[in-house]
Formats: structure tokens, C-alpha cells, sequence
């Protein structure tokens, strides 16, 4: 049995090669332990998110890359910007935003965590009324249904 953590590893072996990780880090987990508590919830995604920091800052190439100097700042703020979501985790919904804040802040393609969990725990979608597009370096809103959320409006967060 392994931890979610451990789960989130796998989840990282789509990049092994990329990040240069040993294939048996890669290849350690046949079963996946869920949480089962609020409190379980909330240190699985702290593990997480710090094996997360660490795979990534011993193995991806912007570390040491020069002409990404900015690289391990942008690491540093995609942990900040997930810790600062993890005291609100209680429970799958929580957990995979904060994993999604990660990433988010990463912007990487190639590398990073990706929380993928039981189909049961999958938190629903929801439909806001909208739809929302990158343009430059704002989300702007595409398509809307709600009165007050005019299309051409900036997302703020």
C-alpha cells in the first residue's frame, strides 16, 4: 500500500524521462490509499505538494538553465500559491485544486503534479454561466449567460 503521495509520483512518470527520474521512483505504486478524513485530506495534500517541490527542483532542467533564471522563483511561488489553498483542504475537491494551483502558477507543459484520483471522488463540474479565454496575459470572458458577467470582462482573481 502507498500513500498518495506516492500516487502523485506516478502521476509525475509521464515525465520521468523528461526529469531524468530513476524508473523505479517511477514505477513504485500498485495501490492507491485514499483519504479517508478531513485531517488525512489536508496532510496528504502538504505531502504532496512539497514531494512536488522537491521532484521537481532536484530534476527539471530550468533549476539550471540560463536562459530561464527566474525558473526556481516561479517553483517557489507555484508551492506558496498551493500551500496558501491547503488549510482549506478537507476532502478530494480541495486537494485537487491545490494540486491545480501548482501547476497553474507553473505553467509547464511538460512537468509537473497532476492529482488524477478515483472517478467516486471526482469533485462535479459546474457550469458558471460562462466561458473564458487567455488573451495577452489576462482571462477574459469569451461567452456569457449571466446578466452580470458582460462578455469583454477581465477575470480577476
Amino acid at each position: 500500500m502507498f500513500s498518495l503521495r506516492a500516487f502523485l509520483l506516478v502521476l509525475l512518470s509521464s515525465h520521468c524521462l523528461f526529469l531524468s527520474m530513476p524508473r523505479a521512483l517511477c514505477a513504485q505504486v500498485d495501490e492507491v490509499v485514499v483519504p479517508q478524513t478531513p485531517q488525512a485530506w489536508l496532510q496528504a495534500v502538504h505531502s504532496d505538494i512539497e514531494a512536488s517541490y522537491r521532484i521537481l527542483a532536484d530534476n527539471h532542467p530550468g533549476m539550471v538553465d540560463p536562459q530561464n533564471p527566474s525558473f526556481p522563483k516561479l517553483l517557489d511561488e507555484a508551492r506558496q500559491n498551493a500551500m496558501s489553498l491547503a488549510p482549506r483542504v478537507d476532502g478530494p475537491a480541495g486537494y485537487m485544486f491545490a494540486i491545480g494551483r501548482f501547476n497553474a502558477t507553473l505553467q509547464d507543459g511538460h512537468a509537473g503534479p497532476f492529482a488524477r484520483l478515483p472517478e467516486e471522488l471526482d469533485p462535479p463540474s459546474r457550469w458558471p454561466g460562462f466561458l473564458t479565454t487567455w488573451r495577452g496575459d489576462g482571462l477574459w470572458v469569451h461567452h456569457s449567460e449571466e446578466a452580470d458577467v458582460p462578455v469583454g470582462a477581465h477575470v480577476h482573481h
